[in-house]
């Protein structure tokens, strides 16, 4: 964690050599020896600055702690005889040392000695090395942001396409529905009024046989005034037992079977039964 900020530290590297850096606050952790390795790599002669780090005088302990052991950090000036000291976070134990934002690029300025601008071109590559890793990772989460966005607007035209197709599909089966009602209610109708004619056709040959004529004319009435698919259903299957019953009565007198009236009206019925039939079994429509 930064002794600063609290920020995790991320490692960067360069050359074979690891910084931890805090990519919040910009300040550097180096390890003890890491200075010194990055003198040797990039050729630059530290050997004041190390002399001036040697012989830094501690003047308080900070509340800041050493990403290594925790313990909290001793101030540092370092400085050489009237120079204003540069202020540096030290481990007590030897484990490395802090730099906040600015202060490395200070003391470069004021120690590399040797080949000119060696060390600060080295930092500058190590923080430009690991900018060019933030804005690739970054390009990366933005790509990676930007499939998920379309991935999902994808997912969301897909479901409103199914929404709508779903609905067009039950608005065209309802009014699939709503059409065969219509059609077998004509039906219904005409079979309704069939009926009377065809009752009053069997009375002229059995008139005695009232009470199977009675049985039909109230089982048609409750099938007039039968509302709704259940109702109804069930109102025409009682007028259908009734109509089964005087068929099987016709079958006993042959003069009426042969009677021109009579066959026009069953053969009209039984056209209209079976173009109610081919609309769908009326018991089966909720």
């Amino acid at each position: 964690m930064c002794p600063c900020c609290g920020s995790p530290l991320i490692i960067i590297e360069w050359e074979g050599i690891e910084v931890d850096y805090c990519p919040a606050c910009g300040g550097t952790w180096l390890d003890a020896g890491e200075l010194e390795l990055i003198a040797e790599r990039s050729g630059a002669d530290l050997g004041r600055l190390r002399h001036a780090i040697r012989h830094a005088r501690g003047h308080s302990k900070l509340s800041r702690r050493c990403p290594r052991c925790r313990r909290k950090m001793e101030r540092i000036d370092v400085g050489e005889d009237q120079q204003k000291p540069i202020e540096l976070d030290r481990c007590p134990r030897g484990h490395g040392l802090w730099f906040d934002r600015g202060e490395m690029d200070s003391l470069i300025d004021r120690y590399e000695e040797g080949e000119e601008g060696a060390m600060a071109r080295f930092f500058g590559n190590l923080y430009r090395h690991e900018r060019e890793s933030k804005r690739k990772d970054t390009k990366m989460a933005v790509n990676l942001g930007l499939i998920g966005f379309v991935v999902i607007i994808g997912l969301l035209v897909l479901l409103i396409i199914w929404v709508i197709a779903t609905y067009n599909g039950l608005v065209r089966l309802r009014n699939m529905v709503r059409e065969a009602w219509a059609q077998i209610d004509v039906q219904l109708k005409r079979r309704h009024d069939l009926i009377p004619n065809l009752v009053e056709a069997v009375k002229g040959y059995a008139g005695h046989e009232r009470s199977t004529l009675d049985e039909v004319i109230k089982a048609r009435s409750q099938a007039v005034a039968a509302h709704g698919p259940v109702e109804q259903a069930q109102a025409e299957q009682a007028l259908s037992g009734a109509l089964g019953r005087l068929m099987l009565l016709v079958e006993q007198y042959p003069n009426l079977k042969a009677n021109e009236n009579f066959m026009a009206l069953q053969e009209e019925l039984t056209s209209t039964e079976n173009k109610i039939g081919s609309r769908g079994n009326i018991t089966t429509i909720q």
